[in-house]
């Protein structure tokens, strides 16, 4: 009984497409009055890995598309979104993005967008 389970739990995971039993999977084993033994699988749903929403990204020159974070991709557009309240540390990263942006070019502009809901400064 015990052997048909370890092997019940190494074959379903490998036909169902998952190369190991742990890539977010529980599996319960059901109790029934027979000799054979039933194995549920139920996967987890998938997440992304950032809490940042990916966005596609062909760097100037290059003939592939990388994903970067969103926040990434409107940097390089010259657009900051200051979206959240604003304290010493937000205003330290606030202050350097715009010295950045500003060494890279100082003839483009950058645009700024603001949805603050106060600040301690």
């Amino acid at each position: 009984m015990r052997l048909q389970f370890l092997l019940a739990s190494l074959v379903l995971p490998l036909s169902s497409g998952f190369v190991t039993p742990n890539n977010g999977m529980t599996k319960t084993q059901s109790s029934s009055k027979s000799s054979s033994t039933s194995l549920s699988v139920k996967r987890m749903p998938i997440t992304m890995p950032t809490q940042e929403p990916m966005v596609p990204y062909r760097a100037p020159g290059s003939s592939y598309d990388q994903f970067i974070g969103l926040q990434s991709r409107q940097l390089r557009d010259r657009k900051l979104w200051i979206a959240r309240y604003i304290d010493e540390e937000a205003s330290n990263s606030i202050i350097s993005s715009l010295l950045y942006l500003q060494s890279e070019s100082d003839k483009e502009d950058i645009k700024l967008y603001l949805n603050i809901p106060g600040a301690n400064l």
